[in-house]
């Protein structure tokens, strides 16, 4: 406490007979003694409400081991390579910041945020609107745009055009490019086929055709999508583009981009895959029955 304590001052809230009684008259020494200890009490009780205060702030002090309680507390989580004093900020915010739940911009922000690295990230619905999110420097940059975007108009065709009136237009496609971060774990993939056996241990210890990260890991990306989107969206896929140039909506028609046929994973009638390989794909939650 910075403050003094009950017990450092009780001498001037007593009488003077007790407070100086002569050591050799006992009964004088027990009494103080008593209201000392009552006074010791006070001030535990005291310095328990201001170490509380403290903790329920974060950056009010120097101390660090609270940050997880106070990120459960306050519905974040700290970011893969994200310092303690970056999270202190992070936890400062938590108000102003929550009211992006539900927005594309929100959810784009938080995923970037909790990447390490901080890649760009890109979330597009199935009207062709895509937010960007992007960091310079701590400072994050989000942009929206609306482009074409064709998913399964050939393999799904029953899904409609996107409009507010047509089948699933509640649809979210999740881009993030981990390779615009050096410190990425999931920079780590198969650049081969993509499928189990690929030098890979099993689906037991990775999760996602391709990836070399665990289901822990991904459990933590299905945790922040669903408390940041909206409780009426469908995330169709996680995609982990390892182009840059892919899926921009300046160039929507790009060669490797969607073309109607990413539906299904693969052709039903040529039986080779539908999705470009160069980049690895994640299921978040269960497909409907005609994927």
């Amino acid at each position: 406490m910075s403050q003094r304590g009950f017990k450092d001052s009780l001498r001037q809230f007593v009488t003077q007979w007790l407070a100086d009684r002569p050591t050799h008259l006992s009964a004088g020494r027990v009494g103080f003694q008593f209201l000392y200890t009552i006074a010791g009490l006070a001030d535990d009780a005291i310095e328990a409400i201001w170490e509380g205060t403290y903790a329920a702030q974060p950056g009010s002090d120097s101390r660090v081991d609270n940050l997880s309680l106070l990120g459960q507390s306050r519905a974040r989580i700290q970011g893969e390579t994200e310092t303690n004093a970056e999270f202190i900020v992070t936890l400062q915010h938590w108000l102003t910041d929550l009211r992006g739940q539900a927005d594309d911009a929100g959810l784009a922000k938080e995923l970037n945020r909790w990447f390490a690295g901080n890649p760009m990230v890109r979330v597009i619905n199935r009207k062709g609107l895509y937010t960007t999110c992007t960091m310079s420097g701590g400072v994050q940059t989000v942009s929206q745009v609306t482009a074409a975007w064709d998913w399964d108009s050939q393999s799904n065709p029953e899904r409609g055009t996107g409009t507010p009136n047509g089948v699933g237009w509640f649809d979210y496609w999740i881009v993030v490019y981990p390779l615009s971060s050096s410190v990425s774990p999931w920079t780590s993939y198969v650049a081969t086929t993509g499928h189990w056996g690929d030098g890979q241990a099993g689906p037991g210890s990775v999760c996602g055709i391709g990836l070399t990260v665990t289901p822990a890991e991904v459990d933590v990306i299905r945790t922040l999508i669903t408390k940041w989107k909206g409780a009426h969206i469908t995330t169709r896929c996680l995609i982990w583009s390892y182009d840059n140039a892919a899926f921009d909506p300046a160039t929507p028609t790009r060669a490797g981009n969607p073309d109607g046929s990413w539906g299904r994973w693969f052709n039903t009638v040529t039986l080779l895959a539908s999705r470009n390989r160069l980049h690895r794909y994640t299921s978040l939650g269960p497909e409907r029955p005609s994927q």
